[in-house]
């Protein structure tokens, strides 16, 4: 059952990529992360964030499933900071309700295409409703991100 929730966050975080990276809103926050240059300049393909989306995906299978062995952090590794990391963005209000809209729809899409969904998976998706939902209140009372 976990190898279906982890490749289900992978299909629901590509799919999130896809879209976001050519948002008339946020897009242009996404362009500025990618790894490596596209021809398409305004919908970069998801090879150009070939770093980024991996640590995106363990982190919701974190958030979503918990931590396992391998996801542990190492005594080196600093803990990781949502709010911080994404400070340098300089992200708006309006910005953080699309972004959040856009993966609630992302959510949504996935879980009426796939309309035999498990009790687990199901679960899956409230539960990641709910951290969306707080991870969005959590910037909203942020001081180093609105201040």
């Amino acid at each position: 059952m976990e190898d279906l929730k982890k490749k289900m966050i992978k299909e629901i975080v590509e799919n999130f990529y896809r879209e976001a990276v050519k948002d008339f809103l946020i897009g242009y926050h996404f362009r500025k992360i990618q790894e490596t240059p596209s021809e398409k300049i305004l919908y970069p393909e998801l090879s150009a964030f070939s770093k980024h989306i991996p640590r995106i995906i363990k982190f919701w299978e974190i958030q979503l499933i918990g931590s396992s062995k391998e996801s542990k952090r190492t005594q080196h590794e600093k803990p990781f900071n949502l709010i911080s990391s994404h400070a340098y963005l300089n992200i708006r209000k309006g910005e953080l309700h699309r972004f959040t809209l856009l993966f609630d729809q992302t959510i949504e899409a996935f879980r009426k295409e796939k309309r035999n969904l498990t009790k687990g998976e199901v679960d899956l998706i409230e539960k990641w409703k709910e951290k969306l939902s707080f991870f969005k209140q959590s910037f909203l009372d942020s001081k180093t991100i609105f201040s």
